[in-house]
C-alpha cells in the first residue's frame, strides 16, 4: 500500500513539473489555459474538464472545454463557481455522481480564471495541493505573460521603426527613397514627413524649394548635428558614423514629435546608411558604367606557346584563385586552367586559330578551378597579332554559365515531372468528365443513379481542389510564424471528425511552440491526419498517435497508425501523384503527394514505414528555426 502511494505520489510530481516545463514555454496566455486544461485531464485520470475566465464586474465566461469533440454540457457546471467567492482554495463538489474539483487560477493578488474537473471519484488530498500548486503556477505564468504583452504593446512602434527602416535598407534610387520616407512618416508619426535635403562632399543640396528660414535653420541643425523643433516641425540629422548625410523634415506638433522620438530615431538611422549607400551606389555606377555595359566579364590572352600572358582578376576569381596569386598563373600553359574532358578539344582549335587557319570561335568547354573542380564556361577566342616574327597570340572573354547549367538541368527535371504530373492529372479527371459527358447525353435524368452522379461531381471538385493546392506550393514563399503544433494537430482532428461523423482516438506529444510556415505545416498534418483516419479507424488499437523527438538541429514528428498498412516495398510509391493502395478508400491520391511537396518546401524530408494489417508510421523532418 505504502509503496503505491509513494508511486502515485511521484507520478503526480513528475507530471506537475511535465505541464510546469509545458506552460512556460508558452507566450500566449490562451494557449497557457488550453495546454493547462488537457494535460490535467489527462495527467490525472479526470473525464473532462472547463476552463471559466473572470471578466468585469466578476462576470464568468467559458473559455474553453475538453475533450474537444464532446458535445457534453452540463447545464449547472457555472453554478460550481459561486463556491468561489469569499476567496477559497481548491475544493470538490459532488453533482449527479460525479466529483468535480474546482481549482482557482490566481497570482497573489488577482484572480485570473477557474479550472473545473470532472471525475468519477473523489481527488484524494495529495491531488488537491498539487493542483493548487497548478492554478497558482498557472496564474504567474499568465501575469508573466500580460506584463509581456504589455511590454511588447509599448515597444510595437520601435519594432515598427525598425521594420520600416530595413524595408528602406532595400532601396537604391533616392525617388525611391523619397517616395517611401513620405509614406512611413504618416505610419509611424502619423504627420507629414520628407526628406529635405542631402549632404554629398561636405556640399548640401536642397530636394524641393524653401524658405530662408528653413534653410537658416537646416544648417544649423547640420552643424550641431541635434534636432530642433518650431511651429509644429521638427528637423532631425540623418547621421551616418558621425557624419550628416541629410535632413528629415517632420510636421507635427512638439509634443507628438517628442513623445515619439524613440521611433523617429530608428528610422532616421536607417535612413542615413539607406542615403550613405544610395550615394555609393550612384558614384559606383558613375565610375563603372562603361565597364559594367560590357560583355568583356572574364579576359585572359596567350602568346604564340599557348601560355598565359594577361588574365584578369574576375577569371581569376571565378576559377577560386585570390587576386593575390592571379599574376602566379602568368607564363603557365594554358590547358592547365581547362577541365581534362575538354582540353584536347580546346588546344586542338586554339592550334588552328593561332596558325591562322580559323577565325573568331565561340566554345562551350569545362574548365577547372584551383581544387581542379569543374567550371563549365562559354569562351570566345579571336586570334591577335603577337610581337612581329613571333607568330599569333589568341584574345579570350569567358563567361561562367554554371548558373545556366544548373538552371537547365533544373528546368529538365521539372519539365520531366510535369509531363508525369500532366498525365496522371488527366487520366484522373478522365473518369468523372467521361462519367458527366454521359449524363448531359441523357434525354432525361428522373431515372439515372443520383448517387453516381455525385460520385463524379464529388471526385472531380476534390481531384481540382487538390491540384490546385499542389501547382500553388511552386510560387509560395515560405513565412515563418511561431504556432503551437499541439493546438494545430488538435483543430485538424477535430475537423475531422466532424467531417466523416467518426470519432476516434488520438494521442498528442508535439512540442509547444515551432517556428513555422502555418499553410504548409498544416497541409503537412492535414492530409497525413487524414490518411491516418482513412486507414486507421478499424486498427487494433483504433488510435492515432502524433509524436516528435528532437535531434540535431531538427525535430522529427510521426503519424501512427494501427489500420490496414501497405507493403513496404510500397513505401516510395504512396507517395506518387494519384497513387492509391486501396482502391476501394475515397480519395484522390493526391493527399501524400501534397505532404511530400510542403514538407521539402520546409526544408525537410519525409517517409514512411509500414505492414500489411500492421498500421503505418510516417516521418518528416523540420529545421529547427
Amino acid at each position: 500500500m505504502g509503496d503505491n502511494y509513494h508511486s502515485a505520489r511521484v507520478r503526480r510530481e513528475e507530471n506537475l513539473v511535465s505541464i510546469l516545463a509545458h506552460i512556460q514555454e508558452l507566450s500566449s496566455p490562451r494557449e497557457i489555459l488550453s495546454v493547462l486544461l488537457r494535460r490535467t485531464v489527462e495527467s490525472y485520470g479526470f473525464l473532462s474538464g472547463w476552463f471559466f475566465s473572470i471578466f468585469d464586474e466578476g462576470k464568468w465566461q467559458l473559455t474553453d472545454s475538453y475533450p474537444p469533440i464532446e458535445a457534453q454540457q452540463e447545464s449547472s457546471i457555472s453554478s460550481l463557481l459561486f463556491s468561489l467567492e469569499g476567496g477559497e482554495s481548491v475544493r470538490t463538489v459532488v453533482r449527479k455522481d460525479h466529483f468535480f474539483a474546482i481549482i482557482p487560477v490566481k497570482t497573489r493578488r488577482t484572480l485570473k480564471g477557474v479550472l473545473i474537473l470532472k471525475g468519477s471519484s473523489r481527488p484524494d488530498g495529495d491531488l488537491l495541493k498539487t493542483l493548487e500548486i497548478l492554478g497558482v503556477a498557472t496564474g504567474g505564468c499568465m501575469a508573466r505573460c500580460e506584463k509581456h504583452i504589455s511590454r511588447l504593446k509599448g515597444l510595437s512602434l520601435l519594432v515598427k521603426a525598425e521594420r520600416k527602416g530595413k524595408n528602406l535598407l532595400m532601396l537604391e534610387e533616392f525617388p525611391e527613397i523619397e517616395k517611401q520616407v513620405e509614406k512611413d512618416c504618416k505610419e509611424l508619426v502619423e504627420c507629414r514627413g520628407m526628406l529635405l535635403s542631402l549632404v554629398e562632399d561636405d556640399q548640401v543640396s536642397f530636394l524641393r524649394p524653401i524658405g530662408e528660414e528653413i534653410k537658416s535653420l537646416a544648417y544649423k541643425v547640420l552643424s550641431a548635428k541635434e534636432e530642433t523643433f518650431w511651429e509644429g516641425r521638427g528637423l532631425f540629422p540623418l547621421l551616418w558614423q558621425g557624419k550628416a548625410v541629410g535632413l528629415l523634415l517632420l510636421e507635427g506638433s512638439e509634443d507628438l514629435l517628442k513623445k515619439r522620438r524613440g521611433a523617429i530615431e530608428i528610422y532616421a538611422s536607417s535612413l542615413a546608411q539607406s542615403i550613405h549607400g544610395a550615394l555609393e551606389t550612384r558614384v559606383i555606377k558613375e565610375r563603372y558604367r562603361r565597364i559594367a555595359s560590357s560583355p568583356l566579364l572574364c579576359l585572359f590572352q596567350l602568346d604564340p606557346k599557348g601560355r598565359i600572358s594577361f588574365i584578369n582578376g574576375s577569371l581569376a576569381l571565378t576559377l577560386g584563385y585570390p587576386l593575390r596569386e592571379a599574376r602566379g598563373l602568368v607564363g603557365k600553359p594554358f590547358y592547365q586552367l581547362v577541365h581534362p574532358s575538354s582540353q584536347a578539344t580546346i588546344i586542338e582549335r586554339l592550334n588552328l586559330q593561332m596558325k591562322g587557319e580559323g577565325g573568331p570561335e565561340i566554345h562551350h568547354i569545362t574548365m577547372a578551378d584551383k581544387e581542379g573542380s569543374p567550371v563549365p564556361m562559354m569562351v570566345s577566342t579571336v586570334p591577335i597579332a603577337a610581337h612581329p616574327g613571333k607568330g599569333r597570340g589568341i584574345l579570350g572573354v569567358a563567361i561562367d554559365i554554371t548558373e545556366k547549367e544548373r538552371l537547365l538541368e533544373d528546368l529538365s527535371r521539372r519539365n520531366k515531372e510535369l509531363e508525369s504530373f500532366a498525365y496522371s492529372a488527366a487520366h484522373e479527371l478522365r473518369g468523372p468528365i467521361v462519367y458527366l459527358k454521359r449524363v448531359v447525353a441523357q434525354p432525361s435524368l428522373d431515372d439515372f443513379p443520383m448517387e453516381e452522379l455525385k460520385w463524379a461531381v464529388n471526385r472531380l471538385e476534390s481531384t481540382l481542389k487538390h491540384l490546385t493546392a499542389y501547382s500553388l506550393m511552386d510560387n509560395k514563399e515560405v513565412e515563418l510564424e511561431r504556432i503551437s503544433p499541439y493546438l494545430l494537430v488538435e483543430g485538424i482532428w477535430r475537423d475531422l471528425a466532424r467531417e466523416v461523423g467518426i470519432t476516434m482516438d488520438i494521442a498528442i506529444k508535439l512540442p509547444p511552440v515551432l517556428k513555422s510556415d502555418p499553410f504548409l505545416l498544416e497541409l503537412i498534418f492535414r492530409n497525413l491526419l487524414r490518411n491516418a483516419f482513412k486507414y486507421g479507424i478499424k486498427g487494433n488499437p483504433p488510435i492515432v498517435e502524433v509524436g516528435y523527438v528532437r535531434r540535431k538541429g531538427e525535430f522529427l514528428f510521426s503519424v501512427k497508425d494501427y489500420g490496414e498498412g501497405f507493403p513496404p516495398e510500397k513505401a516510395q510509391e504512396i507517395f506518387e501523384p494519384f497513387v492509391r493502395l486501396h482502391p476501394s478508400k475515397k480519395g484522390t491520391g493526391l493527399g501524400l503527394t501534397i505532404a511530400k511537396k510542403a514538407v521539402e518546401k520546409l526544408g525537410g524530408s519525409i517517409w514512411a514505414e509500414g505492414s500489411p494489417g500492421k498500421g503505418a508510421t510516417f516521418y518528416f523532418t523540420h529545421p529547427i528555426l
